[in-house]
């Protein structure tokens, strides 16, 4: 017995109603009984000619890369690119998808997260020519018959063998990361071949895939080293009012838990501040108040880990060897530093009373690429 949409044969996820056997793993989406086929969804021709215009042009190696995931296409490989933060990965996949879309060829750009999908289809929009993207996310269904559809790894279990190219960007990122109802969802979307992208994954999780490497931001300045501060003997109070006064830019102060947000209130009196989480409304209004200088600098979990590029900004986190700062989180939130051609450096420090082995591994790891010569 098998789930025809997420493929599990488990018997702990099947029960039985008016004689017929359903799914119980993947009914978040509806319910979905055994004996139930599952088709490929119908798609309308694009008569029109697809390409893409860019105010800037691709550095060599984005466009090394990006030929090469063209060529990966052609031949029926599939690819998996690694890229820093703030090194342009979007853009280098921009060729591969106008080469399948003007083939007839179903493309989907899938993302982990709401916010995500919008900010991507708007960018398409205003890049792409000749075609529509379909977006689709929580409380928002486009045309499934777009020959281009954008949308959250939860909404792939609308598609059954449908994609001839499946892009999927930050791979290790939640909610995608380590669902494994999620990633059956999304290799039963495939029927052709896929991109892997993510700052932070590893190639050998994906054997089958040639790793292609983007150790480089655009303005080809090194990524900023974190550094390790000691808490131990200096009281953590002291070190913020040190590094802030130090500065007198824009930061940003990650700390592990919600609960965190208001214990460090009283040194940061003077300062104009907001603080952000999962459970903050408002998030987008104070990154745009930071980003204009009305406001000195956010307190935050790791909902802003990635995804948000302000210029000049400088990073804090306390309490470093959290267990919730993974290597992968550490290296996420490093780089939010240096990102803009005009301020590439910058720097990211990291406070705990010890030196954990993420933070060891995030740094090391910053170095290697750094040094990389590729």
């Amino acid at each position: 017995m098998k789930c025809p949409r997420c493929q599990t044969r488990d018997p702990r996820y099947f029960a039985k109603i008016q004689g017929r056997y359903y799914c119980r793993r993947c009914i978040q989406f509806g319910r979905i009984f055994v004996d139930e086929p599952l088709k490929s969804s119908g798609y309308e021709k694009n008569d029109k000619h697809v390409y893409y215009a860019l105010e800037y042009e691709l550095s060599k190696r984005q466009r090394e890369i990006s030929d090469r995931l063209v060529e990966n296409y052609n031949t029926g490989k599939n690819s998996i690119v690694l890229a820093v933060c703030g090194s342009g990965k979007t853009e280098i996949v921009y060729d591969v998808m106008v080469t399948a879309l003007n083939k007839q060829q179903r493309v989907c750009f899938a993302v982990p997260r709401k916010t995500l999908v919008v900010e991507l289809g708007e960018r398409i929009k205003k890049q792409f020519k000749g075609i529509e993207p379909a977006l689709f996310y929580g409380g928002k269904s486009g045309d499934e018959s777009s020959l281009l559809i954008i949308c959250t790894t939860h909404q792939l279990y609308r598609f059954n063998k449908t994609f001839d190219l499946l892009i999927l960007d930050e791979i290790d990122a939640f909610p995608y990361r380590h669902n494994a109802l999620l990633e059956d969802l999304l290799y039963q979307s495939i029927r052709g071949h896929y991109v892997f992208m993510s700052a932070t994954l590893d190639g050998k999780d994906f054997p089958d895939g040639e790793l292609l490497i983007l150790n480089r931001r655009y303005h080809d300045v090194d990524l900023p080293v974190p550094k390790w501060q000691s808490t131990r003997f200096f009281p953590i109070g002291l070190l913020l009012s040190q590094y802030l006064k130090k500065w007198q830019k824009k930061v940003l102060i990650y700390v592990p838990r919600i609960e965190d947000l208001n214990r460090y209130d009283l040194y940061f009196k003077g300062y104009r501040y907001k603080k952000v989480s999962s459970q903050t409304v408002e998030a987008d209004v104070y990154i745009e108040e930071l980003k204009q200088g009305k406001i000195d600098f956010i307190i935050t979990t790791t909902l802003l880990e990635r995804g948000v590029t302000i210029v000049d900004v400088q990073v804090l986190v306390i309490e470093a060897s959290h267990p919730v700062y993974t290597k992968e989180v550490l290296i996420q939130i490093a780089g939010r530093v240096g990102r803009h051609p005009k301020y590439p450096t910058g720097e990211v420090i990291f406070l705990s009373k010890q030196k954990s082995e993420s933070i060891q591994s995030c740094i090391e790891t910053i170095i290697h690429l750094n040094q990389m010569n590729v």
